[in-house]
This record gives structure tokens, C-alpha cells and sequence, in this order.
């Protein structure tokens, strides 16, 4: 007889254990920084849709911001990254959008929105884009990143 006082509960765990994740899927990822927006925030996934309307071949990096710490980006891909590595920058990604796998000095993992990956300086890594839609990604770099310290590897 215990057993059935808790059967009704059922329904409402599952719903709240499906809740969460459900939502998600449609969570923008609102951006505060006092330099650019100091009242209301920047939405990364409209300016990461904006950015999927553009004219670019396979990867668009774009500055949200920059202080003397540290510049924050929006990174989309189409098709993939070529493996390199960055010789004076570290690097904090974390997905927004669309689904893919992660190489990280040899260890493949696979990302999806949520996914944050940090990436110590001179770290072997690529990214490509397994899903229907461009991958999307917000970048954290220190120092200040300016493309110059970006090493190519052969695949």
C-alpha cells in the first residue's frame, strides 16, 4: 500500500526533471559587460543568428569586447576549424549553439550547446561542425587576442 502514495508525485518529478532541459534549448545567453552595455544586455544568440545571414565561407570571429585583461568573441562555424594552437593566449569556449566534436591535444569529445571548454596556451585544437546549422561559440582570450600568435598544423 506505501508503494501508491507516491505514484501520483510521478508526473510531477518527471515534468520537473524534463523542465530544465526542455528550456534550454531556447535560452538565449544574455551578455553584460560595463564597457558596451552597461544597462541592458547583448543578445549573443541574435547577433549569432545576424551572423549566420552573412556572407563567409566557413568561420567568422567577431570582438564583443575588449578590456587590457582580455577580449570576449563570437566565433561561428560552418564547416570546421583547422588544427592549430595559439602560442600566447589562453582560451575559455563555451557553446551557444549547434552540435559538434572537440579535439583538444588529441582527446575528442563531443560539444553541443552548454559545452565549455578551457584551452591553456599553446594547446593543440580544432572544432567541427556536425550539425544542420552553423556551431556557435562565445571566446574568452588572455591576453587580448589579435590573431598574430595562431599556429597552423598539419592534420
Amino acid at each position: 500500500m506505501l508503494r501508491f502514495r507516491f505514484l501520483p508525485l510521478f508526473p510531477l518529478v518527471f515534468i520537473v526533471w524534463l523542465g530544465p532541459g526542455c528550456a534550454s534549448q531556447k535560452q538565449d545567453f544574455p551578455y553584460y559587460h560595463p564597457a558596451v552595455n552597461s544597462e541592458r544586455p547583448v543578445s549573443l544568440l541574435s547577433r549569432v543568428l545576424e551572423i549566420e545571414r552573412m556572407e563567409f565561407e566557413n568561420i567568422h570571429l567577431e570582438t564583443v569586447a575588449q578590456d587590457r585583461l582580455s577580449s570576449q568573441h563570437l566565433v561561428v562555424i560552418r564547416k570546421e576549424e583547422p588544427r592549430h594552437y595559439h602560442a600566447e593566449h589562453d582560451l575559455w569556449v563555451t557553446v551557444l549553439k549547434g552540435e559538434g566534436e572537440f579535439w583538444l591535444e588529441g582527446t575528442r569529445f563531443p560539444i553541443h550547446p552548454g559545452s565549455s571548454i578551457f584551452i591553456p596556451r599553446g594547446g593543440r585544437h580544432r572544432a567541427t561542425n556536425e550539425g544542420k546549422t552553423s556551431l556557435a561559440a562565445f571566446v574568452i582570450a588572455t591576453p587580448p587576442y589579435d590573431g598574430r600568435d595562431t599556429v597552423l598544423l598539419e592534420d
